[in-house]
């Protein structure tokens, strides 16, 4: 039963009804924790295997459910469970490491689930920003983040990645010439501070990793990093719920649409050209008010678009067209049509949505919920309607490259928190 829920919780529409349905299920799986981790440590037990591969599986329960930020208080008020976690994550010998005969591929070791749990539960900070800003005037460096299913495609990626830019990625961390620390994790979170961007193997196996969901959840909303999302070549996984939010109007690269070396010169072509912005916009002077004594960006540039302009002449049959052309769901449409009375409007829109994706997905699926009688927005409805808007910004708006370089520095998202109600929101 706590392996089906187990496999359950990696869709956290799913999580968040069954949490907030039964209030004493959180209560109930941290006590079961606190109990099979007494039970484990008696070795003279008989049923060693089975409570075991119990304690693990609860271990990646609450793992799951700490992705969430409304829960953490729950986890930070029961001491016995954080000091059960906080053992379990420091213990250098593990039995459930070597009594299970086979660990179940969905979930992660004891070790690494404990830590993951306090890792969700610490207080988001930045990164040394000396350090970050030094890497940057370097060369350019892509971290690559995958599911260890994808390991064979990822190994070729690399190989041949790496013959353009300096790639990270952790199977060959032993033989760099970087500092390590002991902490694996902690290797990976500093590859990703150093990085350009973080080159993303998208499939139905990283969906389901929780050990992913962390890596990325770090890169994309603590760092702010570039992510360029890359599908192998036999991939038909549509990205959804977590997943595709985040990584939802990023260029992406299709190794099965294309020749692999032209797959490949594209992708070191995107690193390398973000790396360029990035140095463009650390060594840009700033102008100095003296009244104020506030400093501002230098002016961005201002080029001529007939495109642009004509879409400021866009009627709401136009809108109506552009929303249908792109398979934005009816509802959606109904939702929003009324909205944009011009071209434009989209446009600024568009951008607004990349820098507060998160809360405008909640106000719309609020919108949603209400006007449609508590039918529930499907998460990929949601993520077609954005992945349209960014492309049209993309087609018209020939500074949105620039805008964004800029932005990327100074932007200060709001935290992506959702109240935890009887009415489950994906969580982003």
């Amino acid at each position: 039963m706590l392996g089906v829920l187990s496999k359950l919780f990696v869709n956290d529409d799913i999580l968040l009804k069954f949490v907030n349905e039964d209030n004493q299920l959180f209560d109930f799986l941290s006590q079961l924790l606190i109990d099979f981790n007494n039970i484990t440590r008696d070795t003279s037990r008989t049923h060693q295997p089975v409570n075991d591969e119990t304690l693990l599986t609860l271990t990646n329960l609450l793992w799951s459910i700490s992705f969430h930020e409304c829960y953490h208080e729950k986890f930070e008020k029961n001491a016995t469970l954080m000091n059960v976690v906080s053992d379990l994550s420091t213990a250098t010998s593990l039995s459930v490491t070597t009594q299970m005969k086979l660990m179940p591929r969905d979930m992660c070791s004891l070790k690494k689930a404990a830590e993951g749990i306090l890792w969700n539960l610490k207080p988001a900070s930045s990164p040394s920003s000396c350090q970050i800003s030094d890497e940057k005037t370097q060369q350019p460096l892509a971290m690559i983040s995958y599911s260890h299913s994808n390991t064979t495609f990822c190994r070729e990626l690399v190989e041949n990645l790496s013959a353009h830019v300096p790639v990270w990625v952790d199977y060959k961390q032993a033989k760099d010439a970087v500092a390590h620390s002991d902490d694996l994790w902690e290797e990976i979170a500093r590859a990703m501070e150093l990085a350009t961007a973080i080159v993303l193997i998208v499939s139905k196996e990283y969906y389901n990793s929780k050990s992913c969901r962390q890596e990325l959840s770090y890169a994309s909303d603590a760092l702010k990093k570039r992510i360029i999302p890359i599908y192998p070549g036999d991939q038909q996984y549509r990205a959804s719920g977590w997943l595709g939010i985040r990584i939802a109007g990023q260029k992406y690269i299709h190794f099965g649409r294309k020749p692999f070396a032209e797959a490949i010169e594209e992708l070191s072509s995107v690193i390398l050209t973000d790396q360029k912005l990035n140095i463009v916009t650390l060594t840009q002077p700033t102008v100095t008010s003296s009244s104020s004594c506030a400093t501002h960006p230098i002016k961005m540039i201002d080029e001529e678009n007939k495109l642009l302009s004509a879409m400021k002449n866009w009627t709401t049959k136009d809108i109506r067209k552009w929303f249908e052309d792109n398979q934005i769901h009816k509802d959606l449409i109904t939702l929003l049509i009324d909205q944009f009375h011009t071209g434009t409007a989209l446009i600024v829109y568009a951008r607004h949505l990349k820098l507060f994706y998160r809360n405008e997905y909640i106000r719309i699926f609020k919108n949603y919920l209400k006007i449609f009688h508590g039918k529930k927005m499907n998460t990929f409805d949601f993520i077609q309607f954005v992945d349209a808007l960014y492309r049209l910004r993309s087609d018209y708006d020939p500074n949105s490259t620039i805008e964004d370089s800029y932005e990327k520095q100074s932007e200060q998202q709001l935290p992506p928190t959702i109240k935890c109600t009887n009415d489950p929101i994906t969580r982003l």
